[in-house]
């Protein structure tokens, strides 16, 4: 009878074994780090949360590489806020120029000297990825495209693009044509969170004719109801890459791939990034916009302690199951007086299984006076004298 249950009881054993094994990792604080299916040959990957400001997935995203047409993105960022500031018009036309009309690759098939406005020309280069509508926009924005590659780096350096240098405004191949998976997605964000209305507007358009001539966006997001934006890119020594982005149930997802075989593989790492990113991850909002988080300590203050507010939601992504997980600490610091309501007040530092450290600084939530000449020296003889008292004490239990 023992023999013929001994099967039984190894199997109870050995579940018995794995519970208390993960009961044990729990215990300790492991972390988890949902399985990663979609890389798919891809050399550089990056994921990011918009809502809680979250790297959720990276993979060589500092590594120098060929942006490609990517590079379109910052083109039509400054587009974007020429028209924003009044320094253009949707209903300007340009010129199309030989250099315009001549460009090779992907081709909007602009016209010699005919004249288009700067709507049909970012239609041309968002959907059609059009280096003729490119050179054609920056010629009609900056009067060459050489003053507005200059204007390209000159913004790419304000944004904190340390790893980025653009020669040409369409990503056509060139050694000094560079950048990094973090300064693109940087790019995409920026361009999200400065012109909502015209991302919404141009970036899920699906299909463009020009001239008789019917092209589909090359983005494979916009047409499966997915994704909304931003942009591919394809050169030799690049491969396949995307600058996109989806939104769902109030959280958007922005992320770049790269370096990948063709455009079936580009489309199915960027299918299987997004649906990771949404299925093994979740947000929960630790703070409401001032919400007391802790108490500070005050120096020359008429009050010794100062609360410190959150100066907005804030947001915390976390693997999915795990949210008990989520820790927050408050880090002191003493501030000195005087400093009104919303100066800067410290830091709450948020740690969530596999994912980076997020620090967000908090504000104090009042004003606080300087303490009068006199009250400062009473308060500094008296912090001596229980100095000393400590001292004596600490050396007595010595």
């Amino acid at each position: 009878m023992a023999l013929q249950n001994r099967p039984f009881f190894l199997h109870l054993f050995a579940r018995v074994a794995i519970l208390l094994v993960f009961a044990k990792a729990a215990h300790s604080g492991a972390t988890y780090t949902p399985s990663v299916p979609f890389s798919d040959g891809a050399k550089q990957i990056i994921l990011y949360d918009m809502l809680t400001d979250t790297v959720l997935f990276e993979k060589n995203a500092h590594q120098a590489m060929t942006p490609s047409s990517m590079t379109k993105v910052l083109l039509v960022y400054m587009a974007f806020a020429k028209l924003k500031n009044g320094q253009a018009s949707l209903q300007d036309l340009v010129r199309v120029s030989a250099k315009a009309r001549h460009m090779q690759g992907s081709r909007m098939f602009l016209e010699l000297a005919s004249d288009v406005t700067l709507e049909q020309l970012l239609q041309g280069v968002i959907v059609h990825s059009g280096n003729d509508a490119s050179v054609a926009l920056a010629e009609g924005l900056y009067g060459s495209e050489q003053a507005a590659v200059a204007e390209a780096n000159r913004l790419a350096q304000e944004f904190g693009l340390r790893q980025s240098h653009f020669t040409n405004v369409t990503g056509w191949p060139d050694s000094d044509h560079v950048s990094t998976a973090y300064d693109i997605l940087r790019l995409g964000i920026q361009t999200i969170r400065d012109f909502p209305q015209m991302y919404r507007r141009f970036y899920a358009q699906k299909f463009l004719t020009h001239n008789k001539i019917k092209q589909y966006n090359r983005n494979p997001l916009v047409h499966r109801g997915l994704g909304d934006g931003l942009k591919t890119g394809t050169t030799e020594k690049g491969g396949y890459g995307l600058l996109g982005s989806a939104k769902k149930k109030g959280r958007r997802l922005v992320f770049v791939i790269n370096g990948l075989s063709g455009n079936a593989a580009r489309a199915r790492a960027a299918f299987s990034l997004l649906n990771w990113g949404f299925k093994n991850f979740d947000t929960v909002t630790l703070f409401k916009k001032g919400d007391v988080v802790g108490r500070v300590a005050v120096e020359e203050g008429v009050q010794k302690q100062v609360s410190v507010v959150a100066p907005h939601d804030i947001v915390v992504a976390y693997p999915r199951g795990l949210k008990t997980r989520v820790r927050v600490r408050c880090v002191e610091q003493t501030l000195k007086a005087p400093f009104k309501k919303g100066d800067a007040g410290g830091l709450l530092q948020i740690t969530s299984p596999s994912l980076p450290l997020k620090t967000v600084p908090l504000v104090v939530g009042q004003d606080v006076k300087r303490l009068s000449w006199a009250g400062r020296q009473w308060a500094r003889l008296y912090q001596a004298i229980a100095g000393l008292f400590v001292v004596e004490e600490a050396g007595l239990s010595a």
